[in-house]
């Protein structure tokens, strides 16, 4: 599986591999939403040894829900 986007190399830290892919995932259905918090309504669910990223005062938070269609090894 070949597509034009995987030719632009220019972000990529190491080369494409040379071998064929490993895996396959089809992503559908991807909502991405971005929910501003109080930190301190945060901090009580966050490991001690991390600290909040914190934009305009606020902690947020960022959810990913999608369905994986097509997946293979």
């Amino acid at each position: 599986m070949k597509h034009d986007l995987l030719n632009y190399l220019n972000h990529r830290n190491a080369p494409l591999p040379a071998g064929k892919w490993t895996m396959y995932q089809k992503w559908e259905n991807l909502l991405c939403m971005h929910v501003p918090l109080e930190a301190a309504e945060l901090l009580p669910y966050v490991p001690k040894e991390l600290e909040l990223d914190m934009y305009d005062g606020k902690a947020w938070i960022s959810i990913f829900p999608f369905k994986v269609k097509k997946s293979s090894i």
